[in-house]
């Protein structure tokens, strides 16, 4: 399948964050090794967070963290398109206006670019801390 397929889906129930809320999300992805990428991504309420381009390698541990701004409404993340997480960046930081009062979904998805392509979500963690 090449299209956009979502392997996982956790949420995270209404009122459970608070307004300096960390989200930071886990995610130990494999891949057959080919030239052809694979394209992993990690959204939250449907804004990408996480997404990497995987060709000629087999495996990616992907570290995300949001940020919450002071407000339940307003948040920050590094958006990583790269397997080097903790490297720096040329790009902004990326800001987001999600609600996260309400329930809030984080999806794990998986496009494949030629039917011998595979992709899986081995195991992931989600955490939130709230200070």
């Amino acid at each position: 399948n090449t299209n956009e397929t979502t392997v996982k889906t956790v949420t995270i129930p209404a009122g459970t964050f608070q307004p300096n809320s960390v989200l930071i999300i886990r995610a130990l992805w494999s891949v057959n090794n080919d030239a052809s990428a694979k394209t992993l991504r990690i959204k939250v309420a449907g804004v990408l967070f996480m997404q990497a381009a995987m060709a000629s390698v087999s495996s990616l541990h992907s570290y995300t963290a949001i940020h919450n701004r002071n407000s339940l409404s307003s948040q920050v993340a590094s958006v990583s398109t790269t397997a080097a997480f903790f490297a720096g960046t040329s790009g902004t930081v990326a800001t987001a206006t999600i609600d996260t009062s309400a329930s809030v979904d984080i999806t794990f998805t998986v496009t494949l670019t030629d039917g011998t392509d595979t992709g899986s979500l081995e195991a992931y963690s989600v955490e939130l801390i709230n200070p």
